[in-house]
């Protein structure tokens, strides 16, 4: 299982943040964070595939689920 982030297309930094995203997490690798496992850049869509973590990320937990969108996907 994994959870999929999709960027968002009017994003203020776009494509910039996107790569640098790819770049940090695919280097950062620490057992309290989530893994990066892959990402997407088919046409305009940039979505990013991270462990799925059950008990929910820390984010999750200082501004709730509503933040961000997060699916469940099979991997």
């Amino acid at each position: 299982i994994v959870a999929i982030k999709q960027l968002n297309h009017e994003g203020i930094h776009g494509s910039q943040e996107f790569i640098t995203a790819v770049l940090v997490l695919s280097l950062l690798h620490h057992p309290n964070l989530m893994s990066l496992i892959g990402y997407c850049t088919d046409g305009d869509e940039r979505l990013l595939a991270y462990e799925y973590m059950p008990e929910g990320s820390l984010q999750d937990h200082l501004f709730g689920k509503q933040f961000g969108e997060l699916y469940m996907a099979e991997y």
